[in-house]
């Protein structure tokens, strides 16, 4: 058998590879496309024969270059995608030295892993796609690899369907009925790669620079009702240490959880988190349980690990609460502390109004609020601040975004001897009314404040509010879609045209099938239980064993029956089937190599009276081998009909002959017998 690749072979290979790597070269630096796209033309112009094989040494610079191009561009942080671009260097140049079939299926097997390792990165619905997509050309090359004719793609492609479709029952089947097991190792991927997102600490202008990106943050799905768009305040860290500019969380914390002593207007739904590189987790506030998470110190709710890969979980919250209403000594000063050598004007304001107010904390309240709403200007681009940064803000630029203003009131409560902190989180996300769920991304990142007050417990108040209700009433991208800083990460990005009209609803629609997607394929293990009691009834071994079973015999057997020997189409080959039955019939196989002339006068040393068509046979057949333009198809079919016909004959007065002979003998034996 010939072992070198046909044209037709390696043009399967060329589009194998770049189906494999395509998704990829969104991923990695411009110059693994580059050298991808110059190793695939070298390849064809030594397919065309202009160009020859290059030396070692040209091999061994490329890489060298490889190397110092992996050094330049990843380190630590990003190893995962070095170690892909080096796969994808390592295929590019197999394509200089294929030269045989043992050659390609290397290739071919690099391609079926950077499909499979695709997935390390993005786990979308249009991933999937790509996906088996790129399963399917790298199949057609490996069908196309064995198959002797120079061109026509078309049968590669029936080949490569009659292989994947089959296959696809028993994959649903088995999706649906195998239950989930973790994985056995783990693959670090990159930590340098975080989405924009909360830290554990924060500064004034953090939360505004979040703004500048459009990434997705994490979708919620309602079991009921979704809340109003002023109560989709979305808690995921809460900030007590102050420094006098930054906040942080607070080490003394500890697992202590603050107790809900009421809770009004309770919300069920579930979250399907981002990967986000930290363990920080969204939930609507005030969180009452999280399943798959735990609830810590000021209802935070923490995951055991990093989310390094998209992640659902379970939350009940009540939109009215009252929260921990009596204070311990320890929690009260670590909510009252800040540097008193700080920010002196702002702790001068407090005291003014804190007397001016006569100590009811409502009025203090409200003295806030009012000053914020007299000639503040809420801005996402606010000018920097030096390190007394409240004193700056409140005197001086008066412009800022919710940081500047969530600071400025916790110090101001704290200086007028009321324990506050921030809450850093989200607050609220696009309503998909189709698919009754909440989409809120990395613009929507917001920070409040919340006070204590002896009578009501920790108190919800959003200063942000007092200058721009809007901010609150409005969705993120609708209000700050003319403000200069806005995605200014991502001036391109497709949510910048697609806010209204059609384009609105197509993007809605395509981000419906997305969290569909996430839910019921990627997350399946959360719904896989309810699934199956409402498909079994009650969930036991044997019924899942004959739900695996039946249908599994029912596709099997489909396949089965299709694979099957099919009586050919073609006249002529039937008639070469009929031929050779009859001839193995009489013991005479044909071999391999052998042509059906060859065969005929073999039988004809056994069966000299079939002599006539049986060298008619051989002649008509030397004759379409050498001079098929001299020979209709016709005539050979007649010939090969014939020859069966006659050999069938003479197999039968053969049979009934040999039957006579021995009935004569057996009497004769038995008349020998009475004689005697």
């Amino acid at each position: 058998m010939n072992n070198w690749l046909t044209p037709r072979a390696l043009n399967w290979q060329l589009a194998a590879l770049w189906a494999a790597v395509l998704p990829h070269l969104l991923i990695l630096p411009l110059w693994s496309a580059l050298m991808l796209v110059a190793c695939t033309g070298v390849r064809i112009q030594i397919y065309r024969g202009i160009w020859r094989f290059p030396p070692w040494y040209i091999k061994l610079a490329l890489l060298g270059l490889l190397w110092l191009g992996l050094l330049y561009s990843f380190d630590r942080d990003t190893l995962m995608r070095g170690t892909v671009a080096l796969l994808v260097g390592g295929s590019a140049f197999k394509l200089l030295e294929i030269h045989t079939r043992r050659d390609a299926l290397v290739l071919i097997y690099l391609s079926y892993l950077l499909i499979a390792i695709q997935f390390l990165f993005e786990q979308g619905i249009l991933a999937g796609l790509c996906a088996l997509i790129a399963f399917a050309v790298v199949m057609g090359s490996q069908v196309a690899l064995f198959d002797p004719r120079l061109r026509a793609p078309l049968p590669s492609l029936r080949g490569t369907l009659k292989l994947i479709l089959p296959a696809l029952p028993m994959m649903v089947l088995l999706f649906l009925l195998i239950p989930r097991i973790g994985p056995l190792w783990s693959v670090p991927l990159d930590t340098g790669a975080a989405a924009t997102g909360l830290s554990d600490s924060v500064s004034p202008g953090d939360i505004s620079s979040m703004t500048r990106s459009d990434e997705l943050a994490f979708r919620a799905g309602f079991d009921g009702p979704v809340p109003t768009n002023s109560d989709r305040y979305w808690r995921a860290l809460v900030y007590s240490d102050f420094d006098g500019r930054s906040w942080s969380l607070s080490k003394r914390l500890g697992p202590v959880l603050e107790t809900v002593e009421t809770a009004v207007g309770r919300y069920s739904y579930e979250i399907i988190m981002e990967p986000s590189h930290r363990p920080w987790l969204p939930v609507l506030d005030v969180p009452l349980s999280v399943q798959g998470a735990d609830l810590r110190g000021a209802r935070q709710a923490v995951s055991k690990s990093p989310i390094d890969k998209r992640s659902s979980y379970r939350v009940t919250s009540a939109s009215r609460f009252e929260l921990q209403s009596v204070l311990n000594a320890r929690s009260r000063a670590r909510n009252l502390a800040f540097p008193t050598d700080q920010n002196l004007q702002t702790q001068a304001l407090a005291s003014q109004w804190w007397r001016e107010s006569e100590g009811q904390l409502d009025l203090f309240i409200r003295r806030i609020a009012s000053h914020f709403n007299q000639s503040f200007v809420y801005t996402l681009q606010p000018p920097l601040l030096g390190a007394n940064s409240v004193d700056q803000f409140l005197f001086e630029s008066q412009r800022g975004f919710c940081g500047h203003f969530a600071s400025a009131t916790a110090l101001l409560l704290r200086a007028a001897g009321v324990p506050a902190r921030l809450v850093g989180g989200y607050q609220g996300g696009e309503y998909n009314a189709g698919a009754g769920y909440l989409t809120v991304r990395q613009w929507d990142a917001h920070a409040w404040v919340e006070y204590h007050d002896p009578e009501r417990g920790w108190v919800r108040f959003d200063p942000t509010a007092a200058v721009a209700p809007e901010r609150i009433e409005q969705a993120a991208e609708d209000l700050f879609a003319n403000q200069p800083g806005f995605l200014a990460d991502r001036p391109l990005s497709p949510l910048r045209f697609t806010n209204s009209g059609w384009l609105l609803e197509a993007r809605r629609a395509i981000d419906a099938m997305n969290f569909s997607w996430h839910r019921w394929v990627l997350n399946y293990q959360n719904q896989q239980t309810d699934l199956l009691r409402s498909l079994l009834g009650e969930i036991t071994p044997v019924r899942m064993a004959l739900a695996l079973l039946i249908p599994g015999a029912l596709i099997m057997g489909f396949v089965g029956f299709n694979l099957r020997p099919r009586r050919s189409k073609d006249a002529l080959v039937r008639a070469q089937q009929k031929f050779e039955r009859v001839a193995a019939g009489l013991g005479y196989r044909r071999q391999p190599s052998e042509t059906f002339g060859e065969l005929a006068r073999r039988i004809k040393t056994q069966y000299s009276d079939s002599s006539p068509a049986l060298d008619l046979l051989a002649f008509i057949e030397q004759r379409m081998r050498y001079s098929p333009e001299e020979v209709d198809r016709a005539e050979l079919i007649r010939a090969l009909k014939r020859v069966a016909k006659v050999l069938r004959l003479e197999s039968m007065r053969v049979s009934r002959r040999n039957a006579l002979a021995g009935l004569k003998e057996t009497k004769e034996r038995d008349a020998g017998s009475t004689g005697r």
